[in-house]
């Protein structure tokens, strides 16, 4: 645009705001702009990826959780109860005289596989 033409205008108030702009008095569909139509595909991307994650983490966090929990039941409340009746147990066999070999009929039961 030439240097007078920006200072001194003769044309209408109409020509004036559509002069140079490309503006023609719609407005565009999202068809026709493709920088848009990129930026919403990389949003629905995103958006599904964060999704997709986001369950991914919520699936291994539960089974994480679950893990945790059954390993300190059994650690914490089961482990040391079958450990006081293992001490009972071998307490009890040692006062009773008794020995750790098995009889004579287990072990002929043992060895004919039955």
């Amino acid at each position: 645009m030439p240097h007078s033409e920006v200072y001194r205008w003769s044309g209408t108030a109409d020509e004036l705001d559509n002069r140079g702009s490309g503006f023609d008095g719609r407005l565009p569909q999202i068809g026709e702009i493709p920088m848009i139509g990129s930026l919403i595909s990389f949003f629905v991307v995103g958006l599904v990826s964060l999704v997709v994650l986001g369950v991914i983490l919520a699936v291994v966090g539960t089974v994480f959780s679950i893990t945790l929990g059954i390993a300190s039941i059994l650690l914490f409340k089961v482990a040391p109860i079958l450990l006081v009746g293992w001490v009972v147990l071998a307490l009890y066999q040692r006062s009773r005289g008794g020995s750790t070999a098995i009889s004579a009929s287990d072990r002929d039961w043992l060895e004919s596989g039955k």
